[in-house]
């Protein structure tokens, strides 16, 4: 084995390893999250001292900002590998540029209404408990 050839394996394996932890860090965030929405479910807190810096990295360009909103979900739901919640994918979705021109306040309202319309209407969007997947990673297993 040549040593290039030796380094893009090593490095590929460092990238996957990453992936995954990556991936177990924002379910174990994204679960926080829910727990902290759950115990007040509709009041939506904002420092004022931070909303500007929040708002211009919501708006910046980003991997989902020439994206639909269920677009975006795939494309994170792929990129990821696993099932993730609801927050895990809205957080990922709008700060990577995502712009919804929804009437909702809530992008997570938002985004769980159009990941559940999708998983009822096509299918090709999966859902067990708090975690949305893909159709095609059960049809590879």
């Amino acid at each position: 084995m040549d040593m290039s050839n030796k380094n893009s394996i090593t490095l590929a394996s460092y990238l996957q390893s990453l992936r995954s932890r990556r991936a177990k860090l924002d379910t174990l965030i994204a679960a926080i999250e829910e727990e902290i929405a759950e115990s007040a479910p509709f009041v939506d807190i904002v420092d004022t001292a931070v909303e500007p810096t929040i708002n211009r990295a919501r708006h910046a360009r980003g991997p989902y900002s020439d994206m639909t909103i269920i677009d975006a979900c795939i494309k994170f739901l792929k990129s990821m590998g696993t099932p993730q919640t609801t927050r895990a994918i809205q957080a990922a979705i709008w700060d990577g540029g995502i712009k919804s021109k929804s009437n909702s306040t809530s992008p997570y309202r938002t985004t769980y209404s159009i990941l559940n319309q999708r998983h009822e209407n096509k299918s090709d969007i999966t859902k067990e408990g708090s975690l949305w997947g893909l159709k095609e990673w059960e049809e590879q297993k």
